[in-house]
């Protein structure tokens, strides 16, 4: 654990508040929102494939086990989608909620949105890690240590990040790039 916390002063909404200020936003109450066009952008490209799907099988292309394994691929989407409606809702008190579950699902749903990966310490000392970005996880070698820690709430996850761009390097904001400043 870090030996200095920095706190998040934001009673509605921490995480959220905490993720703007990690990834730079301006906004954390834009974050939910653009979750939930994220979430209506999947919905539509899995209609899509769905209308596809439906149609290979109605002309004999897909046999019973494909058939059943997209079956299982729509229930697993149709649960992540509630569940992804659920929490970028319009109530913080379920978006903040204490269950690790209900915040890694959160924290994974942001990371997608934004394709930026997140490491989540949680209270109980057990570490999440959130694999979104399109560059994949780095090594542990190669992330250094984050020049600030953010703390949202007692009951929100410790975040930190690291970054790619060059254009990080130096920042002595929550994000840092791989690398030494000079």
């Amino acid at each position: 654990m870090p030996a200095h916390w920095e706190p998040v002063h934001d009673t509605h909404d921490p995480l959220l508040t905490t993720l703007a200020r990690i990834w730079h936003l301006t906004d954390a109450a834009r974050i939910p929102a653009r979750i939930r066009g994220f979430l209506d952008e999947r919905e539509r490209s899995e209609n899509m494939r769905r209308l596809r799907s439906d149609s290979n099988r109605r002309n004999g292309r897909i046999d019973d086990a494909q058939w059943q394994q997209d079956q299982q691929q729509r229930e697993k989407f149709d649960r992540w989608l509630t569940t992804g409606r659920q929490l970028t809702n319009d109530s913080a008190a379920q978006r903040n909620s204490p269950d690790p579950e209900d915040i890694d699902a959160l924290l994974s749903l942001a990371g997608e949105t934004y394709r930026g990966n997140v490491t989540a310490v949680h209270p109980d000392g057990r570490i999440s890690e959130i694999i979104s970005s399109p560059f994949g996880a780095l090594s542990r070698d190669r992330i250094p240590a984050p020049l600030d820690r953010v703390l949202a709430s007692s009951r929100t996850p410790l975040l930190g990040g690291a970054a790619l761009r060059k254009t990080y390097i130096g920042e002595d904001l929550p994000i840092t790039a791989p690398g030494s400043a000079k």
